[in-house]
């Protein structure tokens, strides 16, 4: 595989970054081996508040922990079928819409919800820790989007429900987790959970 940090110097490959972030109106980001220079990259999309989607070879048993309450895309090099669907349905929700005001009451329903439906349990992360995993997104410029017309009644659809559960369950930096939780979420009203 041919990495661009490695076809060109230092200096071009960094002027090449920083003119393709200030075009950029988003960022794939694959952050599977915790390479030093994807998580650059990433610092650069947060600090210039990109959305950002993640994603992780599955092979990987855990995400670094400073993504840890961020949704990310595990994807199989052995079933890339199901990846390139959830792929191209995640980068279309990068930048529709407007932002949603996620609760923690609505992020405990969601996670009940999973654990009732999947027979997976999952500890949650305390009202405290939920609020600063949302201010983490919130200066990173990563929350999800809604369609524009929405009702009062809160965020749907699968981006919203994926990043309120990243957001209230304790281990969301467990690949096989986040996978069960995108598969679920794909399924579920978010204005009915």
């Amino acid at each position: 595989m041919l990495r661009l940090e490695e076809l060109l110097p230092d200096v071009e490959w960094q002027l090449w970054l920083i003119s393709t972030l200030r075009q950029a109106t988003a960022a794939v980001v694959d952050i599977t081996d915790h390479n030093a220079f994807v998580m650059y990259e990433l610092g650069l999309a947060h600090a210039h508040r990109l959305p950002t989607l993640l994603i992780v070879d599955s092979r990987n048993e855990r995400v670094t922990p400073t993504v840890l309450g961020t949704p990310f895309l595990p994807y199989d090099v052995d079933d890339l079928g199901w990846f390139e669907k959830q792929l191209a349905s995640a980068v279309s929700r990068l930048s529709t819409g407007s932002v949603f005001s996620p609760s923690y009451e609505q992020a405990l329903s969601l996670a009940t919800k999973f654990s009732a439906t999947t027979g997976q349990a999952v500890d949650t992360v305390s009202r405290r820790e939920f609020a600063t995993r949302l201010d983490v997104a919130t200066g990173r410029g990563d929350l999800p989007r809604r369609p524009v017309g929405v009702g009062d009644a809160g965020p749907t659809g699968a981006g919203a429900a994926l990043h309120l559960l990243a957001r209230v369950v304790k281990n969301a930096d467990d690949v096989r987790l986040m996978r069960s939780l995108w598969d679920w979420s794909t399924r579920v009203d978010i204005q009915r959970a």
